[in-house]
């Protein structure tokens, strides 16, 4: 992630543009990477740059390297000026920064605190205007401006402008690689729309295209699947005879292969430019190169990789199955194959361009794929589609790629023997012995024009993709804002008000020169570049710097500190109780001791030792790859150990604990489509004990969502990659509301503050040790912690490259680092300050040496067991030694507004009751801020207790501990019946889904509108029953088969917590999707039965609808064992689509079984769409239904014989080789069915098990 936001900055500096504009550089990277990325922005702006970012939680190293500052309250400017003078505007109101405090963090809490805000807008300090402009030069150091977000709203900046002086002298260097003053910043020349020509534009991006498409052409999973169809196609049609019985057969090969690659080429473009909007969004509005060299370079890229694939798909099928003898032919049908998957590829692009959202392109990519095959002339003849409706099969692309085939496999050459009797052909029944393609052809009513063909495919495809380019030019264009005249102040006024702002700081004006040594003294001002956005709010103007600078006391800031730190409290003794503590049975001691880890070649963890006691808040730190999050998931059994052991209670970990112990992810985990609230009141109802009424449950619910400050959200869905949902740091502080909901004995969180922004991190921690301070152990790793959340920590653990860089009190670490020779600064944050030393070589050096010194230095039993904690002792003896010349500096104020503020954080955050002698973060500063006074290490000597003789007290805490669950399976089965209600009911109400099966239902019903009982009509009854048959085994088989593994993370989470018993939640999740599963069928097939008259009788209709829904069903259960079987959706669609193919190959459609090579035809009994299609044709043609002889070349032997004028419905399945066995192809189907869902639980069970004992 660190690596993919600094490609992202690279990627823009590679032109070394003159104004750069960076939102929240720094999010998700390492402090040590922020500040050597800020660096870097800072050595740019050296250049003659003008850099301006947003900075999410800036480290106190960074705050440092700001030039100037701007921080928003509300859409206000809260503070505008130099980074280095925002401590000493502020102590002029009053509010003044307590010692080792990162300057940055503390302004964010006054920006949050509204009596702040109030105060210092009271003071006149801005002004409003109808229009106003804070105008940034790039100063003597560099030219970084930046915003600080001080809460998860908008911003509401009205108008900026940046002037820019964008030349530098000739003899000005700078301090980027090799480059020179000329190379860094070039003369800018408006006229020039693009610094490279057309062609070399299309190099590059040809280059760029051809990599991006060889990944997904030369996919494995891709190439698996391809390949896997075409030997199974040259398997079922192994070297067709060429008899008039394998006629009807060859036109299923072709069609299969038509339609197959329609879909293929198809379903592959339509994301084309869905998945590169952002990137094509961003270069045009970067005037990175001309959309028409964008357009052709991709297609040139993409035009022969599109025919790969293909190409070895048809030299396999042609001469295994024997299509056509002749070479010229193969070539020919190639050619029209190629033309088939550029036609369906350009449809495809044009849908993606024309339909951003992926999801609704690939609807509409559905719809035109089903309407073509429809108007193609293969499932029903063209002549008896209602002659209101046979125009559109003009429009149907597939009507010419089916036919371009079609007409290639039967050309004149090829010859067929005509059949002993009954034959379809006149020319058979005239004692003919053989037929040609060309009669075939005629006998289906498909015109030999290949020439029309070929024109119609290439024209069709050249037009899709100038509409594509037209389509792309219009609805890709990059966002311009429109300029507001109305908005516009006048230049010389600005200006003026720029040099009164200058005199009155005694600085110099705007137009002045730079006397600092800086490069901007040697810019030259010619140029300026205006940054202008739409008003959204109020706007501020700076009127003097001097309003900053008075003598002003106010302490509202502070309580208002107090009462919403004081609320956190309030709101937790509420909820646990009068008592407001764990009972000590259920309070969690966790130790480890000497846990090694190592994967593959990699020592992670190279023996870290600790403990964590009920009552203590113990924070992880450490940089990036110093093994965190690996010693997490250590204690917490997640991960293997190579040596080394952890305990709870003094024992090995019970299984029993595991519903009092809370593991919160760095991931959260939630289905999108539910609301905060539901999310809430299901943790509230399976978790909570079946004593508590529901009103209790959610009253609990609703209590923990005030606390984390989602109460606003409640009714807001989590959200999807097509809805959007809450934010991000919403999302975490639901990610931990779900696991307090039950006040757990012990909770370890992996990062909870990533993502959020300082004053909400402060919440969080606050809350976690208000939890800890009531008997719960906590346990977290932290990534970069603010100054006040630092100041939270009871206990601190550093990790440095795998080992214990520093172990003990929080409040101390600082000094005792100092007395190691590693003093922190004043205004600075102590966990930044340790971070930077843990990521300092010479710095562990050091430490580790001292650790190994004292370890040395140590006798027998009682030395190993100091240097367990060895770095708290030593901090300890360090005081010791320092005596007097241990101080902490300026803290000895008298009652001003920072010890209004130790009070608010103190009645807080101190030990009210006193447990295992910890003081507060603010009695610990106080203690050490009187000099001369040593520290008590009286503690620390206390810690070298024996674990056994502490934990004495849990020897038989086992018997202690519930292992059932806290509720019942009832409870459980009511509860995820709700949750998967909710979950499938947005699926099966998806708008989308519901227009595209209306659509599709309605086609089918005009398409086949009141077809005729006559033997004419037979075959197109039964390509209406088959593509039912396809559709509905089709479409839910897909979208279960992403059931488990979009599930999986929650489910596991689940489970690992003992939140449920594995068959409550399966029993439920099958029981509240079946009713939902049988809704779209059940309006599909009331539509088209009634439409096409498939079989009159209302009897009948309802048989058939059974057995729909039961095929439904058995789809939905090859999908949910497959989804369960394989963890990766890729290779479980992969799967599916195999499955499907084959299955339907052999299920006697497409070619009938007795063709079917010997020694593969036994297939035929595990394809599950045989019995599917078996039982719904037999449905519909029963021996009630009568069809009408045709009067020429009829295949019934009856009709022919003049024996009767009509023959059945079983006459006609005997005749199309299909078993009239109705019940037994349901019982199959049935049992199927039945036997998939029991064997998708065991699967299940064993291969979702929790990772953790835990």
């Amino acid at each position: 992630g660190g690596e993919r936001k600094r490609l992202n900055i690279a990627v823009q500096l590679i032109s070394l543009p003159r104004l750069i504009l960076l939102d929240e550089p720094t999010t998700g990277l390492d402090s040590s990477t922020s500040l050597d990325l800020i660096v870097m922005l800072r050595e740019v702006a050296k250049t003659g740059c003008t850099v301006i970012t947003t900075i999410h939680q800036p480290s106190s190293t960074i705050f440092n390297l700001f030039d100037k500052l701007l921080v928003l309250a509300d859409g206000n400017t809260f503070y505008r000026g130099k980074a280095s003078e925002v401590i000493r505007a502020f102590e002029s109101f009053g509010f003044k920064s307590p010692p080792l405090y990162n300057p940055g963090d503390f302004v964010l809490e006054l920006a949050k605190s509204r009596s702040a805000v109030k105060a210092v807008l009271s003071k006149n300090l801005y002004k409003n205007r109808a229009s106003s402009r804070v105008r940034t030069k790039t100063e003597s150091k560099c030219g970084i401006a930046k915003a600080d977000h001080v809460s998860e709203s908008d911003e509401k900046l009205t108008q900026v402008e940046v002037v820019v002086d964008n030349k530098i002298s000739s003899n000005e260097s700078t301090s980027i690689g090799n480059m020179n003053s000329k190379a860094s910043v070039k003369e800018w020349s408006p006229s020039a729309k693009f610094e490279t020509s057309w062609m070399t534009q299309c190099k590059a991006i040809y280059q760029r295209a051809l990599i991006v498409k060889q990944s997904s052409i030369f996919d494995f999973l891709t190439l698996l699947q391809i390949m896997a169809t075409a030997v199974l196609l040259s398997l079922v049609y192994f070297q067709l005879k060429e008899d008039e019985d394998t006629i009807q057969d060859r036109m299923g090969l072709v069609f299969f292969i038509s339609a197959f690659w329609v879909y293929f080429s198809l379903i592959g473009a339509a994301a084309t430019f869905p998945e590169e909007r952002a990137v094509l969004l961003r270069e045009r509005a970067q005037g990175s190169y001309y959309l028409s060299a964008y357009f052709c370079a991709k297609q040139a890229a993409e035009i022969p990789l599109n025919l790969v694939s293909p190409s070895l798909f048809i030299i396999l099928v042609y001469w295994m199955t024997n299509l056509h003898s002749s070479v010229g032919n193969f070539f020919q049908y190639w050619i029209f194959v190629l033309l088939t998957v550029e036609i369906s590829a350009s449809l495809g692009m044009l849908i993606s361009a024309a339909e951003k959202d992926p999801k609704r392109a690939l609807t509409w990519v559905t719809i035109l794929v089903l309407l073509a095959q429809f108007l193609a002339g293969f499932f029903i003849d063209l002549d008896n589609i209602p002659p209101w409706l046979r125009w559109l099969n003009w429009l149907s692309f597939m009507k010419y790629t089916f036919g371009a085939q079609v007409i290639t496999a039967f050309d004149e050459s090829a010859r067929f023997s005509c059949a002993a009797s009954d034959s379809e052909f006149s020319v058979c029944n005239e004692g003919g012995s053989y037929i040609t393609g060309r009669d075939v052809l005629a006998a289906r009513a498909i015109p030999y024009i290949p020439v029309a063909y070929s024109l119609v495919l290439v024209l069709g495809t050249i037009t899709s993709k100038i509409l594509t380019y037209f389509v792309l030019f219009y609805r890709y264009k990059p966002y311009s804002p429109k300029s507001n005249p109305s908005s516009s102040v006048d230049e010389k006024e600005a200006e003026k008000q720029e040099e009164d702002v200058g005199r009155e700081k005694g600085g110099t004006s705007p137009e002045q020169p730079s006397t600092g040594t800086g490069p901007v003294g040697s810019l030259k001002m010619q140029e300026k570049l205006q940054l202008t956005t739409s008003s959204l709010g109020s706007t501020a103007h700076i009127r003097s710097e001097r309003d900053f600078i008075r003598s002003n006391t106010n302490t509202d800031f502070c309580l208002d500190l107090k009462r919403r730190h004081g609320s956190i409290s309030s709101i937790l003794h509420t909820s646990m109780g009068t008592d407001g503590v764990i009972s000590p049975d259920k309070q969690i001691t966790l130790a480890y001791k000497d846990v090694e880890v190592r994967v593959s070649q990699n020592h992670i963890l190279k023996g870290i030792s600790g403990e964590a006691k009920p009552g203590q808040l113990l924070s992880i730190m450490g940089p990036s790859g110093s093994g965190k999050t690996t010693l997490l998931n250590s204690i917490a059994g997640r991960q293997a150990l190579s040596h080394g052991h952890v305990t709870l209670n003094g024992k090995d970990q019970l299984n029993a604990m595991k519903r009092s112990i809370a593991y919160v992810m760095q991931d959260e985990v939630f289905f999108g489509v539910m609301t905060v609230r539901q999310i809430m009141y299901f943790a509230a109802t399976i978790r909570l004990p079946d004593s508590m009424t529901v009103a209790d449950k959610h009253k609990r619910a609703d209590t923990i969502m005030s606390l984390l400050g989602i109460d606003k959200c409640a009714d807001s869905i989590v959200g999807t990659f097509d809805r959007r949902g809450i934010s991000g740091g919403e999302r975490k502080r639901l990610n931990i509301a779900v696991q307090l909901i039950t006040f757990p004995s012990l909770i370890l969180l992996d990062e909870p503050t990533s993502g959020l922004d300082s004053s909400t991190s402060l919440d969080l921690v606050i809350t976690l040790r208000e939890l800890a301070k009531r008997g719960c152990t906590v346990i977290t790793t932290i990534h970069q912690p603010s100054s006040a959340v630092f100041k939270l920590f009871h206990k601190l653990q550093v990790l440095a490259d795998g080992h214990v860089f520093y172990d003990g009190e929080g409040a101390r670490a600082a000094e005792w680092f100092q007395n190691m020779g590693f003093k922190c600064p004043r205004n600075y944050n102590p966990g930044d300050f340790v971070l930077e030393l843990a990521k300092n070589e010479n710095a562990v050096a050091v430490v580790l040496r001292e650790q190994r010194q004292r370890e040395e230095e140590g006798d027998g039993e009682e030395a190993r067991q100091e240097n367990k904690n060895a770095k708290s002792l030593h901090e300890s003896s360090c005081l010791e030694n320092a005596g007097k010349g241990a101080s902490m500096a300026d803290t000895r104020e008298g009652t001003d507004s920072l010890t209004l503020y130790r009070q608010s954080v103190q009645s807080v955050t101190g030990m009210a009751d006193g447990r295992e002698g910890l003081p507060s973060t603010v009695e610990l500063v106080n203690v050490r801020g009187k000099k001369g006074d040593a520290v008590d290490n009286s503690e620390g000597r206390d810690r070298k207790v024996d674990m056994k003789e502490r934990d004495a007290g849990f020897g038989s805490a086992k018997d202690k501990w519930s292992g059932t669950f806290e509720t019942g399976w009832v409870t459980q089965f009511q509860a995820l019946s709700k949750r998967a209600w909710i979950i499938k009911q947005s699926e099966a109400f998806d708008q989308l889904n519901f227009f595209m099966i209306i659509i599709t239902a309605l086609f089918m019903g005009m398409i086949w509108f009141q077809l005729e009982k006559k033997e004419e009509a037979i075959r197109d009854r039964f390509g209406l029953v088959f593509f039912v048959g396809i559709f509905w085994s089709f479409f839910p088989m897909f979208q279960s088969a992403t059931a488990f593994p979009s599930e999986r993370a929650v489910l596991l989470r689940d489970r690992a917590q003992g939140m449920y018993r594995l068959s409550a939640y399966y029993v439920a999740k099958q029981i509240a999707e079946m009713p939902l599963n049988w809704l779209n069928p059940t309006i599909f097939v009331i539509i088209v039965y009634w439409m096409s008259n498939l079989n009159p009788e209302v009897g009948i209709f309802f048989q058939y609808w059974i057995v729909v829904i039961l095929g439904v069903e058995l789809s939905v259960s090859i999908g949910l064992f497959i989804s369960a079987a394989e963890k990766s959706v890729k290779r479980s669609t992969t799967w599916l689509i195999l499955i499907v193919l084959g299955s339907v190959l052999f299920a006697g459609y497409f070619i009938r079984i007795d063709n079917i090579p010997v020694w593969i035809r036994w297939l035929q009994w595990l394809s599950y769409f045989k019995y599917i299609l078996g039982s719904q044709t037999t449905t519909v043609f029963d021996e009630n239904i009568k069809f009408e002889c045709a009067d020429s070349n009829s295949v019934f032997p009856e009709c022919t014989n003049g024996v009767q004028t009509q023959v059945s419905g079983t006459d006609v399945l005997s005749q199309r080789g299909v078993e009239d066995i109705m019940l037994a192809y349901i019982l199959v189907v049935f049992v199927a069915f039945v036997f998939l869902r029991i064997t998708t639980y065991f699967i299940l069970y064993h291969r979702y098990k929790p990772v953790s004992s835990i």
